[in-house]
């Protein structure tokens, strides 16, 4: 049922208004503080993007505002890219292909999912 929701068009309209508003009265601000700050210290857009993406499923999941995009970049409640693990969990590498990619050493069919998405070996 929520699976049906997310992919509405009311849903994807809300989610389109909301980021739209993100990026006018927050996005550009912050970039435009960076630019006309006079200092040459370089902006981590990494973090930056970060935030918005963050403000943006706050507001639209929860209903909150966590404010975490404003100019002079207040400390964000979200992970740092810096503290997040480099590589991935170990079950995550063994976790079975998604269905219809590529298998080495597999037909065809079994690519496409015809042994049940799943490559042997």
């Amino acid at each position: 049922m929520v699976s049906l929701k997310f992919h509405s068009a009311e849903f994807r309209a809300m989610t389109a208004r909301s980021l739209f508003e993100l990026v006018h009265s927050r996005l550009l601000p912050v970039l435009e503080d960076a630019a006309t700050s006079g200092d040459d210290a370089p902006i981590d857009l990494q973090d930056v993007l970060l935030r918005l993406t963050f403000d943006n499923v706050c507001m639209i999941a929860f209903g909150i505002d966590p404010g975490c995009l404003h100019p002079g970049l207040p400390e964000s409640p979200s992970p740092r890219p810096s503290r997040m693990p480099r590589r991935p969990p170990s079950s995550a590498s063994s976790r079975p292909p998604l269905s219809g990619e590529p298998c080495a050493g597999t037909s065809t069919s079994a690519a496409r999912g015809g042994s049940g998405g799943r490559c042997s070996g």
